[in-house]
C-alpha cells in the first residue's frame, strides 16, 4: 500500500513538474517594448496589470503640450484619447475624429479607438517626448540620441525568455 502511494505521489509530482516546465516555455506574456533602430529593447514594461500608457510631447507647430493616451488590447496599441492645450494645424478637431470637449482649457478628444501594431517616430529633443507608464515619466531624450528611430510595440515573451533576458 505504501509503495502504491509513493508511486502515485511520484507520478503526480512528475506530471506537475512537466506541466510547470511546459508553461515556462509555452505561455507568452505581453510586454510594452520601446526599441531602437536595431531592434534592441531600451525600455520594457509588463502589461499584465497595467494596460495603459501615455505619450507626451510638445507639438511641432503649436508649441504646446500634447498627450496621446493608449491601452494595450489584443497585442495592439489602441489610441483612446488625446489632450491638447490649443487647436490648430496638425491637430484633429472634426466630428469624424471623435468627441471633442474643453476640459478646463484642455481640448480632450475621446472615442478614437485607433489600433496600431507598432508606432514609429524619431527622437526630437525640442519635442520633450516622454512616456508615462504606471505613473512614472520616462524622458525619451535620456534613452535616445536626437534623430534616432523609436519603435513602440507589444512583444510576447515566455517566462524563460523573461528570466534569461532579465526583463
Amino acid at each position: 500500500m505504501k509503495n502504491k502511494n509513493r508511486q502515485r505521489t511520484r507520478t503526480v509530482f512528475v506530471i506537475t513538474a512537466l506541466i510547470f516546465l511546459a508553461l515556462l516555455f509555452l505561455v507568452k506574456l505581453p510586454f510594452l517594448v520601446i526599441q531602437n533602430q536595431s531592434g534592441k529593447n531600451i525600455l520594457t514594461f509588463s502589461t499584465l496589470t497595467n494596460k495603459s500608457f501615455s505619450y507626451n510631447y510638445i507639438h511641432s507647430v503649436q508649441k504646446t503640450p500634447c498627450a496621446e493616451n493608449f491601452i494595450v488590447s489584443n497585442n495592439r496599441l489602441v489610441l483612446t484619447s488625446t489632450v491638447y492645450k490649443s487647436l490648430g494645424v496638425g491637430l484633429p478637431f472634426s466630428p469624424d475624429d471623435g468627441k471633442l470637449m474643453n476640459d478646463n482649457g484642455n481640448f480632450v478628444l475621446t472615442g478614437l479607438n485607433r489600433s496600431y501594431r507598432e508606432i514609429n517616430f524619431r527622437a526630437m529633443p525640442v519635442a520633450a517626448q516622454e512616456l508615462i507608464v504606471k505613473g512614472k515619466e520616462y524622458q525619451l531624450n535620456d534613452y535616445f540620441a536626437p534623430g534616432a528611430l523609436i519603435s513602440v510595440k507589444i512583444t510576447n515573451y515566455t517566462p524563460v525568455q523573461i528570466l534569461l533576458a532579465k526583463i
